[in-house]
């Protein structure tokens, strides 16, 4: 979560966003494509050259696809995945569509009971606790409580984006990053 990126910092990490790239309009099938692994093989090996510490993978809603597709092409310390997106459309990619027993790194899953966007069912969530059968360590934790919804139901102003819990989210993300070394 982009919100969270001072509260990393202060953690001692070092976070780094990564935006759509600009060469490519549709994301859909880039999610999960050999073309953004190597992207972001680039950018790991410019951080790492800078800043030598273990390289952590978090993505949000969306986000989450690119990350535990990236996990499997990458070799990555760990992997972070806040309000997976399991349902939609036939025509969008889900974590269905990504092969989550290839996953060999510590990971999280964050994801609010009250979650309203269609995309990411809390159910859906709960499923892929047992899809990480290679994962060393598989983390389960369902936020509750926060801000009520000011956006729409897949927002980041609404329980889709932890909205009102950036520090309870951030800190629970460190303790188990943490607990992994």
């Amino acid at each position: 979560m982009v919100r969270l990126r001072r509260q990393f910092a202060e953690a001692g990490f070092v976070a780094l966003v990564v935006d759509s790239p600009s060469d490519h309009g549709r994301l859909v099938r880039f999610r999960i494509s050999a073309a953004q692994a190597e992207d972001t093989r680039a950018l790991i090996r410019w951080a790492t050259q800078r800043w030598p510490v273990p390289v952590w993978l978090v993505g949000t809603s969306r986000g989450t696809i690119s990350a535990a597709d990236l996990a499997i092409r990458i070799h990555v310390a760990g992997l972070v995945l806040l309000s997976s997106v399991t349902a939609g459309d036939r025509e969008k990619l889900t974590l269905h569509d990504v092969t989550l027993a290839e996953i060999t790194a510590p990971t999280l899953l964050v994801h609010h009971e009250q979650d309203a966007c269609n995309a990411s069912p809390l159910a859906g969530a709960q499923q892929l606790v047992d899809q990480l059968t290679h994962a060393p360590t598989v983390g389960w934790h369902i936020m509750t409580g926060g801000e009520p919804p000011t956006a729409s139901p897949c927002s980041p102003r609404s329980p889709h984006g932890f909205s009102g819990l950036d520090l309870q989210v951030a800190a629970l993300i460190v303790a188990f990053i943490h607990a992994q070394e």
